[in-house]
């Protein structure tokens, strides 16, 4: 599976949510964290954004790692389907799910799930976060 973070991942978050999408096998995750940045931060080079993309991916990893997943991957695009066009060829993965804090974030509601699942032809899901961070 892909997972891409946008937030810090417990394993409380992601230990429903992939149980039922893994079910009883093995699971390898790749994570990609896109370092979302605003336009001024992009030309002006501010770290801040890659620098919470490298906190999304050390928690996500680390949480998939604590369910037992092997888990890798790396930060990524400011945009979210990029970083996912970028992960999937480096590592084919069957299932896509977008981890976002709260169902309705400005993404989801520009169609983000609708169009990763267009464009991919993969299920595609967003695990929700809900531990504060």
């Amino acid at each position: 599976m892909l997972v891409v973070a946008d937030e810090n991942c417990e394993p409380d978050d992601l230990r429903d949510p992939l149980a039922r999408s893994a079910g009883p096998r093995v699971a390898e995750a790749f994570v990609v964290a896109p370092a979302l940045a605003s336009r001024l931060g992009r030309w002006t080079g501010d770290e801040h954004a890659y620098e919470a993309a490298r906190t999304h991916l050390e928690a996500t990893l680390a949480a998939l790692q604590e369910l037992g997943i092997d888990a890798h991957g790396h930060v990524g695009s400011g945009d979210p389907i990029e970083a996912a066009d970028e992960a999937l060829r480096e590592f084919p993965a069957d299932e896509l799910d977008f981890a976002t804090r709260g169902a309705g974030g400005n993404r989801l509601e520009a169609g983000l799930l609708e169009l990763a699942r267009s464009r991919y032809g993969l299920p595609v899901t967003q695990v929700e976060i809900t531990q504060p961070g």
